[in-house]
């Protein structure tokens, strides 16, 4: 394995630890109240949960 497929391995790595990651925490917000708003337009939602996981990433 290169230098170059080892540090493609490790991001890899790091990204699926932070999906799950961010994951996780959805499922848990999901069981409780959240908020909804909308974005540019009243069809465009947004939720308490994904501006969370938007800070998170």
């Amino acid at each position: 394995m290169t230098g170059n497929e080892r540090d493609f391995q490790m991001i890899k790595e790091k990204a699926e630890e932070w999906t799950r990651e961010a994951g996780g925490y959805i499922k848990e917000q999901m069981k409780l109240s959240f908020k909804v708003n909308t974005k540019s337009h009243q069809h465009d939602l947004v939720t308490d949960v994904d501006k969370g996981v938007e800070a998170f990433f």
